[in-house]
């Protein structure tokens, strides 16, 4: 009666290891705890030293929508940009951060020899998405980081960015705000924040038109875009409340994002 039920009950066991869709979960789970370690240990090394460096400073967020054009730049300031931001002549960054292939693989030269640290993310959402390692092998002054793309959970906005993977949304700009409000300055300034379909500053690197064929050929719309990326501001603004209250948001020549922070019109 024993070694019968014992027969049976490894009969069922083994058949639950070789159940096809009981692997591919195993599979998958491996997967996902694989890149939480690697975001562990890649995120430590990349953001640990920056924790509060900037109490008490000023920090200048800038994007590349066509609001940029009319910014006056500010003094004593920290200068962040994204993307192709990094071709404003008027500006020079301390950091750029970039993640989509979109955004800069018009200029990859003019961004990774850039003078000054570059971080640059890892999002793991195919080709249309990645910018390449041979290009990125070439950059100087590089740091890597990981996002929560890819992990099929909904993003969120992360506290402790020097251990676990940053909120992946549907801007690099809101990467960019989880490192600076970790480095907890007095005040932000959002330059080139726009949350509209009226494409970029520099139109002759892409066109607003160029620019939403190339999201439509990747399966996204560009005013749903937008209008996205509002609502996902409004979330960085209750984030940032809640753990960043004493760190004052100003929105500089504001468009998409007027009315949420304080603005300012130059």
């Amino acid at each position: 009666m024993l070694k019968s039920r014992i027969k049976n009950y490894l009969k069922n066991a083994f058949g639950v290891i070789a159940n096809p869709k009981i692997q591919e979960v195993k599979i998958d789970v491996l997967r996902k705890v694989s890149r939480l370690i690697t975001a562990s240990n890649i995120n430590h090394s990349t953001f640990s030293e920056y924790k509060g460096c900037n109490a008490g400073k000023s920090v200048v967020l800038v994007g590349a929508g066509p609001s940029v054009n009319k910014f006056q730049p500010l003094d004593n300031c920290i200068y962040v940009g994204l993307n192709r931001a990094c071709l404003i002549d008027k500006i020079h960054f301390e950091y750029l951060f970039t993640i989509d292939k979109s955004g800069v693989d018009k200029i990859y030269s003019e961004f990774g020899q850039y003078d000054c640290v570059k971080f640059v993310g890892d999002q793991n959402l195919g080709p249309a998405f990645q910018i390449p390692e041979s290009e990125v092998l070439k950059w100087n002054n590089v740091k890597r980081y990981i996002t929560d793309a890819g992990l099929d959970v909904p993003s969120k906005y992360s506290l402790h960015i020097d251990s676990e993977p940053l909120g992946n949304f549907n801007s690099v700009s809101l990467q960019a705000m989880q490192f600076i409000l970790y480095t907890n300055p007095a005040k932000i300034y959002l330059v080139g924040i726009d949350c509209s379909a009226s494409g970029h500053f520099n139109q002759k690197q892409d066109t607003t038109e160029e620019h939403a064929k190339r999201m439509k050929n990747r399966g996204e719309d560009l005013f749903q875009w937008a209008d996205d990326t509002q609502h996902f501001w409004y979330e960085l603004k209750k984030y940032a409340d809640q753990y960043y209250p004493d760190t004052q948001i100003i929105s500089v020549n504001p468009v998409g994002l007027r009315g949420l922070f304080k603005d300012l019109d130059q």
